[in-house]
């Protein structure tokens, strides 16, 4: 997925009408996005260097995206 096609993911959320409790849909496609972030954040470490500068900010990536998945799951557990 590319960034402007997570925008739009993003933005597309907003306004949704949900079936089901409340928020669940929304905190569904928000663990969507932030699997793919996690995964090109994963994807970018992985292919730079050992001593690249930019691996300690994908590291920060990747240590939100666990944060905001747990959120997200957390979200989830209560309003299902």
């Amino acid at each position: 997925m590319t960034p402007d096609r997570v925008t739009k993911q993003a933005s597309s959320m907003v306004g949704r009408n949900l079936a089901g409790p409340p928020g669940v849909g929304v905190a569904l496609d928000l663990n969507n996005l932030l699997q793919e972030i996690m995964t090109y954040a994963a994807m970018a470490k992985r292919q730079l260097p050992a001593d690249h500068p930019a691996l300690h900010a994908l590291a920060d990536i990747e240590s939100a995206g666990t944060r905001a998945g747990s959120l997200v799951r957390t979200l989830i557990s209560e309003r299902a």
